[in-house]
């Protein structure tokens, strides 16, 4: 049995009629069977990123994305 691959997919872009996310759903579309894809949805909601401040008791959505 052929192991999945499994791939984190990230639009780069928030707004709604996004050329970037639908190519990253016309990727996923067209990927090979043996991958498996989670679509983060939550980049609005990531404050900016700020290393002083990257500390293991961050905000609830980055301990989302971490996880």
């Amino acid at each position: 049995m052929e192991q999945k691959i499994k791939v984190l997919a990230i639009s780069g872009s928030l707004r709604q009629k996004s050329s970037n996310t639908a190519l990253m759903k016309a990727t996923i579309g067209l990927a090979s069977e043996n991958m498996m894809f989670t679509v983060y949805d939550g980049l609005g909601d990531l404050p900016y990123f700020n290393l002083d401040l990257d500390i293991d008791e961050g905000s609830a959505s980055v301990r989302e994305l971490r996880e």
